[in-house]
């Protein structure tokens, strides 16, 4: 807060006071976040748990695993995030990685994934059996050739899945929805052109899903993974607004991590995570790459309009003027530790949603 002078102050001064005050709070470096406290145990949500009794045989019908290079996360100008130095705009650019190597490591981990399944007493109707099926066929014409780039609203990753599997990108609400009138929260790692387009390419194959189940008397399993990087999270901030805090972790979210399962009856099943799954180690180094340019033109920005915006129209007047703390970020990684850790991550993740499907 600033002190309360014991006379009116000139209005020039005022404005000059406020504009050295908050280049400051720009130019000062913001405080690191410590490191989250680690997730031993994912925290799993079962919807429509009654429709897995019985579940003693799955065919899975599609299968993904995307892991983001670029993430992004902005809560819009806010004069609070200004005077606080915490930023409300947020981009991390992954580095040391070697994509070329993940094709194969989600194929290892796909045979994970079955093992899991078997460990647990669950059949997987083998991939041949499921070849020759007319429904099946249907649902591979709808596959995506891996790997697949999406370059969303959260940022750009990879879309990988498993040789002979089908991979069908769809929109989580074509996918599963809780009842006839529930929207599910937006998928921030589809572009809108991938969400529109599943009603029409993958609405044939959900009908042969449907059918497969019924016909084999079993199951049908999508699975879908996706890993970011880093945590990204916001917060309440300094007076009116939301900042965004990074922490060089690597993290699943809640949404689009899952299982969905079709029953022989036609109906639905879900198991997701009900909090983020954070490992307890942090990926790599995590360096602040923010541009001198870009911080130079904030702080003009700071000293000019925001400032006179403050003066003119309170809080509001300096959200409108543009008041905003961007920071761009690298996140350096050693690329053998990387994949190690994805491996553990997506492993432990689907542990505890295959100890939920029966």
């Amino acid at each position: 807060m600033f002190p309360v002078a014991p006379r009116p102050l000139k209005k020039a001064m005022t404005k000059r006071l406020l504009a050295v005050a908050m280049t400051c709070a720009l130019l000062s470096p913001a405080a690191r976040a410590e490191d989250p406290a680690p997730t031993a145990v994912p925290a799993v949500q079962v919807d429509n748990p009654e429709y897995l009794k019985g579940l003693k045989k799955v065919a899975i019908t599609s299968f993904s695993v995307e892991v983001l290079t670029y993430l992004k996360a902005g809560e819009g100008g806010d004069l609070g995030n200004l005077i606080s130095g915490k930023p409300n705009s947020v981009s991390v650019t992954l580095k040391g990685h070697d994509a070329a190597t993940w094709q194969k490591l989600v194929g290892d981990y796909y045979a994970v994934l079955t093992a899991q399944l078997a460990a647990a007493g669950i059949e997987v109707i083998p991939q041949e059996q499921l070849n020759e099926l007319p429904e099946y066929k249907s649902i591979a014409g709808a596959s995506t050739a891996s790997p697949h780039e999406e370059d969303a609203k959260a940022g750009k990753g990879l879309y990988i899945g498993s040789v002979g599997v089908p991979m069908l990108i769809q929109s989580e609400d074509a996918v599963f929805r809780k009842g006839l009138f529930s929207k599910p929260p937006e998928d921030p790692y589809m572009t809108f052109g991938s969400r529109f387009a599943s009603g029409f390419s993958t609405g044939g194959a959900q009908n042969a899903e449907f059918a497969l189940a019924k016909k084999l008397n079993a199951h049908v399993l999508k699975v879908r993974f996706t890993v970011v990087p880093t945590l990204l999270t916001t917060n309440k901030g300094f007076w009116v607004g939301n900042s965004v805090e990074s922490k060089a972790s690597l993290s699943l979210p809640t949404y689009v991590n899952r299982f969905v399962v079709y029953a022989p009856s036609g109906d639905q099943s879900k198991i997701s995570l009900s909090s983020p799954a954070v490992s307890a180690r942090t990926v790599g180094e995590m360096k602040d790459v923010t541009s001198t340019a870009g911080t130079a033109l904030r702080t003009a920005d700071a000293a000019g309009g925001i400032a006179l915006g403050l003066l003119t129209g309170g809080i509001a007047g300096a959200v409108k003027a543009g008041a905003n703390v961007a920071r761009d970020y690298e996140v350096i990684v050693d690329g053998a530790a990387f994949n190690q850790m994805l491996t553990e991550e997506l492993s432990s993740v689907s542990q505890a949603f295959v100890g939920r499907l029966n």
